[in-house]
């Protein structure tokens, strides 16, 4: 199982996914966006009021180079969406690989939630 992923069935069952059959654009849907960032990273929150407006991911505490961040905005208090950018190994964004979660609510349960990569 080493060199395999999980993902979930259509009945909500963890199930295994060979790499060797996994394409590049399958792997981002796996969530890619999660892979490697050191456990000796820094996670900054940056606030406007009490709402989190962004979470960036640095290579160390020294904020030396940005390993992800995750912009949110907001309407009537609620998020609206996230856009998490992966950068590479020197801090540069890396085409291809940016994710745009919109949510929609009703009242103020969330309904559906699109997600695009560009």
């Amino acid at each position: 199982m080493a060199d395999d992923l999980l993902q979930f069935d259509a009945d909500g069952f963890l199930s295994e996914l060979s790499l060797d059959a996994v394409k590049v654009d399958e792997h981002r849907e796996i969530d890619e966006l999660v892979h490697l960032v050191a456990e000796d990273s820094f996670e900054e929150y940056v606030y406007s009021g009490s709402n989190v407006v962004a979470i960036v991911v640095w290579t160390d505490g020294g904020k030396t180079t940005k390993v992800r961040e995750e912009l949110f905005s907001y309407s009537s208090g609620l998020v609206t969406s996230i856009v998490t950018i992966q950068y590479d190994a020197v801090g540069v964004a890396v085409p291809g690989e940016t994710m745009t979660e919109a949510y929609s609510y009703t009242g103020n349960v969330v309904d559906s939630v699109t997600r695009t990569m560009s």
